[in-house]
């Protein structure tokens, strides 16, 4: 059985992040002061460290994880919107998947007028941190370099699996450290709603299809998970939520499952023009 998660005191900007020591030697540094409640994640080895994502960028991520890990840290996107890229420019060079919508944020970043509703103070609990403003949030351009589906990532004692999940954007990956029965699963996996429905230049393109296959293909491939650490709300998810979304989303799939109107505006779009599938512990957001 693994152990519990244990809180960890920081010594660097601790007015902002929040960090769990999770089973398998790893940390969870949580946002949890803003409503994107974002968790990026330090995998530790005997050899270097992988830093899954870099956060919103509101405080500094190197200085956390350079706190938590003494050694070489490399980090690797779960995907590239602004949530999870923040600190990327903080580093010499970020592992993404091979994707045209990835290549071009990196070299564009993504300017604070794209995410300003991000930025709204109703956005953060308790208020902006000490010495933010609006303008401060917004995503730097980055070097990169390009990993493919079924890569492996040697830590030293462990190594990660780099799966291509696309389906909530057209990048997304997940990691599977096959020796411990852990699952790093970015955006495709949390508790809450999850959204396939973007097609934009800020969040590229969703695939419902897509996000179906790749949950399917996962719970398919990594049948002896033990634990699931998701990205967004709560950072610890059950391992049966996998399977349980690869049944539910079948039911999408072959028509079972009935999706209600959403009316309200999200995200760019109009009252009317989602649909959303509710299912217990999450729900998948679509276009009608």
């Amino acid at each position: 059985m693994m152990r519990r998660a244990v809180p960890i005191q920081l010594k660097n900007h601790q007015d902002w992040f929040t960090c769990l020591k999770l089973p398998g030697e790893i940390y969870a540094i949580r946002e949890e002061k803003h409503w994107q409640n974002v968790t990026s994640f330090l995998i530790c080895g005997s050899h270097r460290a992988i830093l899954f994502d870099t956060g919103l960028g509101i405080r500094d991520i190197k200085k956390v994880a350079e706190e938590l890990y003494d050694g070489q840290i490399t980090v690797i996107n779960s995907h590239c919107h602004f949530d999870h890229i923040g600190n990327n420019w903080r580093f010499d060079k970020v592992v993404v998947f091979d994707d045209e919508h990835a290549m071009h944020t990196a070299a564009a970043g993504v300017p604070c007028q794209m995410i300003a509703d991000q930025a709204a103070e109703e956005a953060f609990s308790g208020g902006y941190p000490e010495g933010f403003s609006p303008k401060d949030l917004f995503c730097r351009p980055y070097s990169v370099s390009a990993a493919q589906d079924g890569d492996f990532f040697n830590l030293g004692d462990r190594r990660l699996e780099y799966i291509h999940t696309p389906g909530h954007s057209s990048d997304c990956i997940m990691l599977y450290d096959r020796s411990m029965g852990i699952l790093l699963a970015g955006d495709m996996i949390y508790h809450g709603a999850l959204y396939a429905m973007f097609d934009d230049t800020l969040y590229g393109r969703s695939d419902l299809g897509q996000y179906i296959d790749s949950i399917q293909k996962v719970a398919g491939m990594c049948p002896e998970i033990r634990a699931i650490y998701a990205s967004h709300n709560d950072c610890i998810v059950e391992p049966a939520m996998l399977q349980k979304m690869a049944d539910d989303m079948s039911g999408i799939r072959q028509g079972k499952a009935e999706g209600i109107t959403v009316e309200r505006e999200q995200y760019g779009f109009k009252k009317g023009q989602l649909k959303q599938y509710i299912f217990d512990g999450y729900s998948v957001v679509c276009r009608r």
